[in-house]
């Protein structure tokens, strides 16, 4: 069972503006906090993210926010949750460098 639990640097907003260009590939249904995506090479499996609570880092005068996101991919091997989060990362990273 792989579970993986990130902070990431959106809102909620932000995050679901993002959603549908990361998912692309990616045939998906948004229930609320839960998105539910079909993986392609196993129609019959599916990738769960909840989105979770939305938070406010403070660094001295500075605010970020942040939404807490679980990934589940415990219906799919190894290979395909790794080329999905190798996608979906592609569309989520921020910053430069």
């Amino acid at each position: 069972m792989t579970i993986l639990k990130r902070e990431m640097g959106y809102t909620r907003v932000e995050f679901m503006r993002t959603l549908p260009s990361a998912l692309h590939d990616y045939e998906y249904t948004v229930e609320g906090e839960v998105i539910t995506i079909i993986a392609p090479e196993a129609a019959d499996k599916t990738m769960i993210i909840t989105l979770g609570s939305e938070a406010i880092r403070k660094i001295a005068m500075i605010r970020i926010p942040y939404i807490h996101v679980d990934f589940d991919f415990s219906q799919v091997d190894e290979a395909v949750y790794k080329r999905f989060l190798a996608q979906f990362d592609l569309y989520f990273k921020k910053g430069g460098g």
